[in-house]
């Protein structure tokens, strides 16, 4: 059986997460979540086959703020407009990574997906952990994003080691920005006119 947790036990949660190849699921400002540590290579493995998500594609990378980005990715001018602007909330931006981070964690891309949620809960719980989280839909891959904990519960209970009994806030996927190509690579609720407005000015 998964462990179950509430919001308030984010201590306890660190606690369990820090001990080692620990899969969470939990509630974000989209979707629910399924995510490890950013160098846990057997969970992230893990995940992709629970999952039965295709090996070669990566998983995209939470980040509490600029500052950790910093760490992993190599950021321009227009990187910075975009991120003083939007800061948290439902844009994945695509982003060069540092030559350092190792390929198993970005599928052999030179890129890497990333995001800071617009979500209390998981910002502290990165500043706690002090280091990104590697974070997908919690979903089987092709088919629906999940927003219930009682639908996660349903589904992947005694798959994952820790669960946050609360529901997500929006059906609504981030867009998803590749600033290396500046196009957009899936639009939600910020539009191709919204970023390109900021990268004008």
């Amino acid at each position: 059986m998964s462990r179950i947790f509430l919001k308030k036990d984010l201590d306890l949660i660190v606690e369990e997460i820090k001990k080692g190849k620990k899969i969470l699921a939990f509630p974000t400002d989209t979707v629910f979540g399924l995510g490890c540590l950013f160098n846990d290579f057997d969970s992230l493995n893990r995940i992709k086959e629970l999952k039965n998500r295709d090996k070669h594609k990566p998983i995209p990378v939470m980040c509490s703020d600029v500052s950790m980005i910093e760490k992993i990715c190599d950021l321009n001018n227009d990187d910075y407009k975009l991120l003083n602007k939007f800061k948290k909330g439902p844009l994945t931006y695509i982003f060069k990574k540092k030559n350092e981070i190792d390929y198993t964690i970005s599928n052999g891309f030179d890129t890497l997906a990333i995001r800071i949620p617009d979500d209390d809960f998981i910002l502290n719980l990165l500043n706690k952990l002090k280091q990104p989280l590697l974070v997908t839909s919690c979903n089987i891959s092709n088919e629906p994003s999940i927003m219930k904990f009682s639908e996660i519960i349903e589904k992947f209970n005694g798959k994952i080691d820790l669960i946050v009994a609360e529901d997500a806030k929006s059906e609504v996927s981030s867009t998803i920005y590749d600033t290396i190509n500046k196009k957009i690579i899936r639009e939600g609720i910020i539009t191709k006119e919204m970023i390109e407005e900021v990268l004008n000015d």
